[in-house]
């Protein structure tokens, strides 16, 4: 699972290139799978791009400065023209072309000021050209997914069809990892699906990265431990955004709502364990109660909420993490008692 976590961790700092496909010499090499059905969708060649863009240069009736500008743009053939390389190409090209483009191009090519984000609401009318709307949006929600920002990656990519982007396998990957980081279950596994099935290119570190995000939603339970840790996670990935409104509360509450449950329930097994322990004289002492105590160890934990676990006494804060650490690993406990420090902390005036 460390590995599998490491591995997701470092998506948001890879850039992706799709294998172009102009000069194939064997007809199957470009198919989707053993049995020879063809791929659904794939990435432009130089050759297919260079084409679409002279023709929307021409339906968009762009000046003939300008014209020139793209056309110098696109000259020569580019030593690796995959996807990543052919997306970007087309980005500047609608730079040129107008000035709101632009601003988008400007902010994806570097790490940018997340609160200085250029206003992305006019990629959404149905009324733009698709080739500019849908391409825009793949490069912008791209560099969202890449600098964290996943709900708002999410927000521009879900609409967008693999098969009006210039890069269909980026498309998918990047939607599948906004939604995996969210665990969004249903939709990640959708897209990741779409992508090893239906895309005949896509790099192998985006089918294997796939591939295992595919596992990790299909095994996570939801309201289990791990379950629970990863939406601490994600908390604390917004409150490093500096993200504590409503949206944020609310999760919050949420996992300490699903604390409430796990604990109620190891309460029950501890109850259980004691009443069928009793009378048994020498029998070594059940591990539910607290050493030292007087009753039967069970914690109340709702004490334990955000506002009051930083404050709480270091011997109630003990009891409560020894009893979620009964069958649990230590490092939860770390993280539990970490996540309520940080929620305690974010509330203090």
């Amino acid at each position: 699972m460390k590995k599998l976590l490491a591995a997701v961790a470092i998506l948001g700092l890879m850039f992706s290139y799709v294998l172009a496909a102009d000069e194939v010499a064997d007809p199957e090499a470009a198919r989707g799978n053993v049995f020879g059905h063809e791929a659904k969708y794939r990435a432009a060649t130089l050759a297919e791009a260079k084409s679409t863009v002279n023709r929307w240069l021409e339906k968009a009736g762009v000046a003939e400065d300008l014209r020139k500008k793209v056309a110098d743009l696109w000259k020569g053939d580019m030593a690796d023209p995959n996807g990543t390389r052919l997306l970007q190409r087309l980005g500047e090209t609608f730079a040129l072309v107008d000035t709101k483009a632009k601003q988008i191009v400007d902010v994806t090519t570097k790490s940018h000021d997340r609160k200085d984000l250029p206003s992305l609401a006019w990629l959404t009318d149905e009324k733009l050209d698709t080739l500019a709307r849908d391409n825009l949006r793949l490069l912008v929600g791209r560099w969202l997914c890449q600098e964290k920002l996943y709900d708002e990656s999410i927000a521009v990519l879900k609409d967008v069809k693999p098969e009006n982007v210039i890069d269909p396998a980026s498309l998918l990957f990047y939607r599948s990892v906004a939604y995996h980081r969210l665990l969004v279950k249903k939709e990640g596994l959708e897209s990741i699906h779409t992508l090893l099935d239906d895309v005949g290119d896509s790099p192998r570190r985006y089918t294997e990265l796939a591939s295992l995000m595919e596992q990790d939603l299909k095994a996570l339970k939801d309201g289990s431990l791990d379950d629970i840790s990863r939406r601490m996670e994600d908390v604390e990935r917004r409150l490093g955004l500096s993200r504590a409104g409503k949206v944020v509360r609310k999760k919050e509450d949420d996992i300490v709502k699903m604390l409430d449950v796990l604990i109620d329930d190891l309460e029950k097994q501890c109850q259980q364990c004691q009443g069928s322990g009793s009378g048994q004289g020498n029998t070594p002492r059940n591990q539910s109660g607290v050493a030292g105590g007087t009753g039967p160890g069970n914690v109340n934990p709702r004490t334990a909420k955000g506002e009051g676990w930083g404050t709480l006494p270091a011997k109630d804060r003990q009891e409560a993490l020894q009893q979620l650490g009964k069958d649990f690993p230590a490092h939860y406990r770390a993280a539990i008692e970490q996540y309520f420090r940080r929620i305690a902390d974010d509330k203090k005036p």
